[in-house]
């Protein structure tokens, strides 16, 4: 939802909102910036078990179409809703479920898309990202 990660070279100043700093033995660091400070960061010992723990989705951008198609085809709410579930499909947030849906010109609140309507929205979902 906020923040972002910044590759800083050995002497370049931190950004101004820096949260974290992660220095490597070259002198590099890794910066963590949220001006909002709504962002948040932790460390896990197993990447599934901590898509296990949290009820996450397949990412959205590993997912092929019939896994794509096989995980909304069904859903009954919104098509927005649906993907803004990170239990269905992970790591879309409103800014790029909106871009894709506009994009692929259809309604955030449409119910019971075609096969080929999501097959559009694929696209668009990956062009975008």
């Amino acid at each position: 939802m906020s923040g972002w990660l910044e590759h800083l070279k050995l002497g370049k100043s931190e950004p101004s909102h820096t949260r974290m700093l992660i220095y490597f033995y070259d002198g590099d660091c890794l910066a963590y910036s949220d001006p909002r400070m709504f962002g948040r960061i932790g460390l896990t010992n197993s990447i599934r078990s901590f898509i296990k723990q949290k009820n996450l989705g397949p990412d959205a951008l590993e997912m092929d179409l019939q896994t794509y198609l096989s995980v909304l085809i069904n859903r009954k709410g919104a098509i927005k809703a649906s993907i803004l579930d990170q239990s269905i499909v992970a790591g879309l947030d409103n800014l790029y479920s909106d871009e894709s849906i506009f994009h692929a010109r259809i309604r955030p609140d449409a119910h019971g898309l075609t096969e080929a309507r999501f097959k559009i929205l694929f696209k668009c979902t990956h062009w975008y990202l």
